[in-house]
C-alpha cells in the first residue's frame, strides 16, 4: 500500500478540483489512424547517410580460447609496471641528451 502525506493528498485533491483540463479526454479528429498498413523505420523519415563523425571500430582477430588465454597470463610473473633505466638503454646517467633523444 502506497502513503502520501497529508500536504501531497490536498495538493492532489486541490489540483484535480481546480484544474480538471488536464485530465479531459481530447476528441479524435481521425486525422491519424490508430493501425497503420506499412511500419514506420527512422531509415525512411531520417537524413540521408552522412559519413561517422568518427571512424567505425576496426575489431582484431578472433581469439579461440579467451578463457584459457587469460589463465596462461595471470600466471605468468609480470612486474606492474616495469622502470627503465639509463644502462638498460646503453646511456650513461648523465647523458640528458642522449636520454632526451631516446
Amino acid at each position: 500500500m502506497v502513503k502520501f502525506s497529508i500536504p501531497a493528498v490536498a495538493v492532489a485533491i486541490g489540483a484535480g478540483v481546480s484544474s480538471t483540463y488536464a485530465f479531459a479526454p481530447v476528441a479524435n479528429t481521425g486525422a491519424r489512424s490508430v493501425a497503420s498498413s506499412a511500419p514506420l523505420f527512422m531509415s525512411s523519415v531520417a537524413a540521408p547517410e552522412q559519413s561517422p563523425l568518427a571512424p567505425l571500430t576496426v575489431w582484431g582477430d578472433r581469439i579461440p580460447d579467451i578463457i584459457e588465454s587469460q589463465n596462461e597470463l595471470k600466471s605468468r610473473k609480470m612486474d606492474f609496471a616495469p622502470t627503465i633505466k639509463s644502462s638498460d638503454l646503453g646511456l650513461a646517467s648523465d647523458d640528458k641528451e642522449g636520454q632526451l633523444a631516446y
